[in-house]
């Protein structure tokens, strides 16, 4: 069996890291998954949820540049 590199493997991010990812507080993060312009958590427990790395990078590189 080849082993890839973890890498390449999707990754949960708790709150705290992808709000440092995408700059973004816990309110903001919250009201843009109500609006639908942000992707939604998944569950883990009953009181806990995570994103999946790859929407959230996704999201990321979604964003407008700010170069002129």
């Amino acid at each position: 069996m080849k082993h890839q590199n973890l890498d390449e493997y999707i990754h949960l991010l708790r709150r705290p890291r992808v709000e440092n990812i995408t700059g973004l507080g816990r309110s903001a993060i919250y009201a843009l998954v109500a609006q639908g312009d942000f992707p939604a958590p998944v569950r883990l427990t009953a009181k806990s949820v995570a994103w999946r790395s790859d929407e959230v990078q996704a999201w990321v590189n979604s964003r407008p540049s700010t170069k002129s």
